[in-house]
């Protein structure tokens, strides 16, 4: 699988130096060395790539005056979904069940609840690992289940983000490091060994919200089909190295 591309984006801000101008005596052993101080110093860093899937989040919502007619329907509308989902060169161990739900559905007016039927919904969360084939793969759900189908959201992610990880967290200890050498040179003190380090590591993705039949019904009147835009991901890092003073 090729790896994702990156791309480093360095953002830097105002870190606070936590600087101990006391004698920290080891409680344990006389002959242990005092540490004089330490220099806190934290380290941010965001890499960005190309992601190489996209997360549908799509299934069918029917309602009918009983639990069973809306099961039926419901059961209906998603196996043609899931049959034009397949047929679209998604393998079947990248679809797969993210929420079942039956519900009594009401119309309030002022006071008064009106009950409208039973409700059934069926959602899937569906891998597309060809990113430019995800709209086509909403394309033929909604054309199989019609005015039953929903599509939540799109969202995309790259398969392997580990190397992007790695290079986030390389970066903001770099980041981290160079403070620390810069806050230790204008006082005049000198860098030591590393006494700790502590890390947060985000992966966040793009998400296109409110992907629906209404803008499928605008595409076919455009003799047009679904397209997205993926854009890049970021994964970003966060450190705090505590070094001793020498």
């Amino acid at each position: 699988m090729k790896e994702p591309e990156t791309r480093v984006r360095r953002t830097r801000y105002l870190v606070g130096l936590a600087f101990t101008p006391v004698i920290l005596l080891a409680a344990c052993s006389d002959s242990a060395t005092p540490r004089l101080g330490e220099i806190r110093a934290s380290g941010f860093a965001t890499v960005s790539g190309e992601p190489d899937i996209a997360v549908l989040s799509l299934g069918v919502v029917a309602t009918r005056s009983t639990v069973s007619e809306a099961r039926d329907a419901a059961a209906s509308a998603l196996s043609a979904v899931v049959s034009a989902v397949r047929g679209a060169d998604v393998e079947e161990d990248d679809v797969r069940t993210s929420s079942f739900s039956i519900q009594p559905r009401y119309q309030y007016l002022g006071a008064e609840a009106r009950f409208m039927g039973h409700e059934v919904s069926n959602i899937l969360t569906v891998a597309v690992r060809d990113i430019a084939a995800a709209g086509t793969v909403v394309d033929r759900a909604i054309a199989a289940g019609g005015a039953s189908t929903r599509v939540q959201h799109v969202g995309f992610r790259a398969a392997d983000t580990a190397s992007l990880e790695r290079e986030a967290r390389r970066l903001a200890v770099q980041d981290a490091t160079e403070k620390a050498d810069f806050y230790a040179a204008e006082l005049g003190l000198g860098r030591g060994a590393i006494l700790s380090v502590s890390d947060q590591v985000g992966v966040p993705y793009p998400v296109a919200e409110g992907v629906g039949l209404q803008r499928r019904m605008v595409a076919e009147s455009a003799g047009a089909s679904t397209e997205f835009f993926a854009g890049d991901f970021e994964v970003s890092a966060q450190v705090e190295v505590v070094f001793a003073i020498e």
